[in-house]
């Protein structure tokens, strides 16, 4: 059953709160991330109001067994007129990214929006089956696949200092939705 150090981890309970409090400030962070990013779309007039619902600030803990929290915004997820999403994801023991997420009929839009942009950013791009998968180094070339990400990955030590990062990020996406 459990051993030795598995009961010592059960009877502290000062790490699940301390994890509950840092996933609660987590929340807050993303909460507050939400409304500039908001600020942001509401000054982009080419960004259309209806892919600018309502954002989504969500948490879990089993994400490969591990928590995470995300922000969706802007997001539309229409499985008849396709998925368009700016995500920004903590994800415990891995890393904060932010990603373009589009489902394959968007991918020449957006791929012709970035060439334009001359971007010289170190985004991770390319296709993938599977819209919900977040491990690095995921992402295929191949165009038949149904969903394209653009990503940029901080580190977790960056956290402390990563706001404006992830702001230049979400302009930059934001742009490319035009």
């Amino acid at each position: 059953m459990l051993n030795y150090k598995d009961i010592i981890l059960i009877e502290n309970a000062a790490i699940i709160h301390q994890k509950n409090k840092i996933i609660d400030e987590l929340v807050a962070f993303f909460a507050r991330l939400l409304e500039k990013y908001k600020e942001i779309a509401d000054s982009a007039a080419e960004c259309s109001s209806a892919f600018r619902q309502n954002g989504k600030v969500s948490k879990g803990e089993k994400l490969n067994g591990l928590p995470w929290v995300t922000l969706d915004y802007p997001r539309s997820f229409d499985d008849l007129n396709g998925y368009q999403a700016i995500r920004t994801i903590f994800w415990w023991g891995n890393f904060i990214k932010i990603e373009l997420l589009t489902s394959k009929e968007f991918s020449r839009q957006v791929n012709a929006a970035l060439c334009k942009s001359h971007y010289n950013k170190n985004y991770e791009l390319g296709f993938t089956d599977h819209p919900w998968s977040h491990e690095k180094g995921m992402l295929s070339e191949d165009d038949t696949l149904a969903y394209f990400k653009i990503i940029a990955y901080y580190s977790l030590s960056d956290i402390s200092n990563i706001e404006n990062a992830l702001l230049a990020d979400f302009r930059f996406f934001l742009g490319l939705l035009k």
